[in-house]
């Protein structure tokens, strides 16, 4: 099944057994023309634990991960800070996750 694409496997785990500390949303106003190429180039970041378009003033939503405030910081002035068509972000640092992992039923 998994050659025909049928079946996949995926990890989840919590971030600070690989010492990432610190988790965040992210919400990314984003010019109309840039949504897709934005996203796309966001979806390559390893930081990036989860990216999507949405509507909106914040058309582009994003979870990351980093091991501390300095290396949210020198994400969001070198990486997001860098892409075009992203007059704002915002940021709201995960204090706590109550529910992570779903056995989908």
């Amino acid at each position: 099944m998994r050659p025909q694409g049928a079946l996949g496997f995926s990890v989840d785990f919590a971030p600070r057994h690989l010492g990432y500390h610190l988790m965040t949303h992210l919400w990314l106003r984003v010019a109309p023309g840039e949504v897709s190429a934005a996203g796309h180039t966001l979806a390559t970041h390893p930081e990036t634990a989860f990216a999507a378009a949405t509507t909106g003033p914040h058309n582009l939503v994003a979870t990351g991960v980093f091991p501390g405030g300095h290396d949210l910081h020198h994400y969001l002035d070198h990486r997001i800070g860098s892409l075009p068509g992203i007059p704002a972000v915002e940021t709201a640092p995960i204090l706590r996750e109550v529910k992570r992992l779903t056995t989908g039923t």
